[in-house]
């Protein structure tokens, strides 16, 4: 995860969320992955996670928290 200036890019390197805080379940149904943490209650502004798939598939993800 790393913060970046919401409505700029996002740049810096990433850090570390311990895997025993994230859920990611694909929903069949849909074909769409639903994914939730616990997040640290100081945290503000934009977020950028970068999940790594099997297979060496990578895909980055952003959330604002206001």
């Amino acid at each position: 995860m790393r913060s970046y200036v919401c409505g700029a890019t996002p740049s810096g390197t990433y850090s570390s969320v311990p895997q025993s805080s994230l859920k990611l379940k694909l929903d069949t149904t849909t074909a769409r992955y639903n994914l939730s943490w616990r997040t640290p209650k100081n945290i503000s502004g934009c977020q950028e996670m970068l999940l790594h798939f099997t297979g060496g598939v990578e895909g980055a993800v952003r959330f604002g928290f206001h």
